[in-house]
């Protein structure tokens, strides 16, 4: 009795603690909860994204030839959000949610504003497009998206609890002397 008790206990502690996994933020959730509710829940990026600048620079000089040098170089500033790096929700308007996935820089926020798809899904959004480039704005400064940054979406934890209720009984047994005579 007292194996069965403890496996009893041990599979109601499982089943209580359920199991937890990512599902996307979609318009559902936000129907359901309002964007109070939904901006108390923790968010996180579903894959990279690579936000990229150019900036070009041109240092001078003299050669030892004694002739005019100049430098013509380019400088790349990069900016990776990973995927399932955590993010909140600063700002919601309709359709769309601002998630910023780092302090405030000076004092101002930075983030990455995401739009719901046709699939209910919140993906994000450029500031504009140029010919097949997304542009994004992020901290005040333009930037390409790389193109697999295009799929980002962003997703929350999901627990799923199963709840079991067990009804147990212990049955006493029968012996022949307790039966009625036939």
């Amino acid at each position: 009795m007292r194996i069965e008790f403890t496996a009893c206990a041990a599979m109601w502690v499982f089943c209580a603690l359920g199991c937890s996994s990512r599902t996307p933020l979609e318009e559902g959730v936000r129907g359901k909860l309002g964007d109070e509710g939904v901006s108390n829940l923790q968010c996180y990026v579903s894959s990279d994204i690579v936000l990229r600048r150019v900036m070009r620079s041109e240092e001078g000089g003299i050669t030892a030839g004694h002739s005019l040098r100049v430098d013509k170089g380019k400088k790349i500033e990069e900016v990776v959000i990973a995927a399932d790096t955590p993010g909140v929700i600063i700002k919601s308007e309709p359709n769309k949610f601002y998630v910023s996935f780092e302090a405030p820089i000076s004092g101002k926020e930075v983030f990455i504003l995401f739009q719901v798809g046709l699939d209910g899904r919140y993906y994000m959004y450029p500031t504009k497009m140029d010919g097949e480039n997304m542009i994004v704005d992020y901290g005040e400064k333009l930037y390409v998206a790389t193109p697999g940054s295009r799929i980002s979406h962003l997703e929350i934890d999901k627990d799923t609890i199963s709840k079991t209720k067990w009804d147990t009984r212990q049955v006493p047994g029968r012996k022949l002397s307790d039966s009625p005579q036939r």
